[in-house]
């Protein structure tokens, strides 16, 4: 998460590979570095050699989930390659940028060391003090009455966005509804839940459902229908 000694991070993941032999907890621990490091050609080409070697090579369509995911970039295919060996060109998300936003929105503590775990102040504690969820940050903004053009300015480069003012801000009545299309965790559910302890808010949650990590693994894995 903090974007260091990337090589360690790697070296973890080809182990994971060979000594969990599952498949779906090593893709989400490549999808979370190819989110928050800026992995190059090589790297990603060898990866995904080596988890097909090791779960199978009818997982070769999944690649192209991936990349439909945005987790990582579409190859470019040259006149001399039609395969991964294609130059590949990093997506904006998956490289500073990331930390840049994550920076811009105060979702990683400062020392994720003096958070603490057992009688949490902050709500990166889900996540063991590395990340807050973006959804408790957003309604942390709300709740603390931050301007709507600043509210608005870090959330644009987030992608396609809009936002109203129609029933008068700030809040009065400091309730907020959260609805989430594609499906909620529980960690950001407990975020939230830690937020409106420590704010005297009321935060209502909606989704069409709850996901785990290895349910998103899942998706990707799926072959097209």
């Amino acid at each position: 998460m903090k974007n260091s000694e990337k090589s360690t991070n790697l070296n973890y993941l080809e182990e994971l590979l060979v000594t969990e032999n599952d498949k779906y907890v090593t893709l989400r621990l490549f999808c979370l570095l190819a989110s928050t490091q800026t992995l190059t050609e090589v790297e990603i080409r060898t990866f995904w050699r080596k988890y097909l070697h090791q779960f199978g090579f009818a997982n070769g369509f999944a690649f192209t989930n991936l990349v439909n995911a945005g987790f990582v970039p579409e190859p470019i295919q040259s006149s001399s390659s039609l395969n991964l060996q294609s130059k590949i060109k990093i997506p904006k998300f998956s490289s500073s940028n990331f930390y840049i936003n994550a920076k811009n929105l105060k979702q990683i503590p400062a020392d994720s060391d003096k958070v603490n775990l057992k009688y949490p102040t902050c709500a990166s504690y889900v996540y063991g003090g590395a990340y807050i969820p973006l959804i408790t940050q957003i309604s942390g903004m709300i709740l603390n009455s931050v301007p709507i053009d600043e509210i608005k300015a870090k959330l644009e480069v987030l992608g396609t966005f809009s936002m109203s003012n129609n029933r008068g801000y700030p809040l009065q009545t400091r309730s907020i509804l959260i609805y989430v299309i594609g499906g909620i965790t529980y960690a950001e559910i407990a975020a939230c839940n830690l937020l409106e302890t420590l704010t005297g808010a009321r935060i209502c949650i909606l989704s069409d459902r709850i996901v785990t990590g290895n349910e998103l693994m899942k998706g990707i894995l799926d072959f097209p229908k």
